[in-house]
């Protein structure tokens, strides 16, 4: 078999949201990359977002982080895109006529003003999620203007009055929208890229720089942000924990994370 690139999603695919992998996902991740494949992380996380054990578990061949916005490939950055600051003074006039917190990501961490923060933070008590959890998906956050920055990957918003489709008709065709990825938040909240952002360009970028076609790329995902490179792989699999939009574009479900999902679906593909 030729050499596969398969692109996979962290959170409800390589790791469940206790923060496990299970056992059998570790396994066929280095039975895989022995076997000659390549393992690229696919993630609406900022680099520094990803958890270190899970960089120091397996050796990740590259990563896609910020829903495309960055790509690594042999420990070097090979694609890059930012917001502008008119971006972020646009963005921040439509958040504030949706009534929305935000925070704005960056390679190594995130931004938000102190009134945006605490409502974050609210947000997530609403919901029911515990403030370890809340620290340890946001990493560390740095209080400034978030308006004055440079080298912003990428803008996540909370608790709009507008629905999803309300909030993209108000940010207008520039800009892209994702529901948020961590699954106990409400459809209040969104992840907002570029409009040429997404991860499906990421891969483009990332295949175009070591020359491989898309016909031998794989990408795994369960959630709002994998469908674009879902669609666009050589074969995309939908986790069988996945959303209904995610499974309705993939060419294969497996089973769920916490049923050997990541194992079976590398069997069924006779990569291990």
């Amino acid at each position: 078999m030729s050499t596969k690139y398969i692109f996979l999603d962290i959170d409800g695919t390589l790791v469940d949201f206790n923060c496990t992998m299970p056992k059998s996902c570790e396994t066929a991740l280095r039975m895989a990359q022995k076997n000659g494949h390549k393992l690229i992380i696919s993630t609406g996380r900022f680099v520094g977002q990803i958890y270190p054990w899970l960089l120091e578990m397996i050796p990740f061949d590259g990563i896609i982080s910020s829903s495309g916005a960055i790509v690594h490939y042999g420990g070097e950055c090979i694609y890059s895109k930012f917001f502008s600051r008119n971006d972020l003074a646009y963005l921040s006039d439509c958040f504030d006529t949706a009534g929305a917190y935000s925070c704005r990501q960056l390679r190594t961490h995130l931004v938000s003003d102190e009134r945006n923060l605490k409502g974050i933070y609210d947000v997530f008590g609403r919901a029911g999620v515990a403030k370890e959890s809340v620290e340890s998906l946001m990493g560390d956050v740095e209080i400034a203007d978030m308006n004055s920055l440079g080298n912003v990957e990428k803008v996540i918003y909370y608790d709009s009055k507008f629905t999803l489709d309300e909030m993209r008709k108000l940010l207008g065709d520039s800009y892209n929208i994702d529901p948020f990825s961590f699954k106990d938040m409400p459809a209040t909240c969104g992840e907002v890229n570029l409009a040429d952002v997404n991860k499906a360009h990421g891969m483009a970028e990332l295949l175009k720089y070591v020359g491989a076609d898309v016909r031998d790329s794989i990408a795994i995902g369960d959630g709002g942000n994998d469908i674009t490179i879902i669609r666009a792989a050589g074969v995309g699999v939908a986790m069988g924990n996945a959303t209904d939009e995610i499974k309705s574009a993939a060419d294969m479900i497996t089973d769920d994370i916490g049923e050997d999902g990541v194992y079976n679906a590398f069997v069924r593909l006779s990569l291990i």
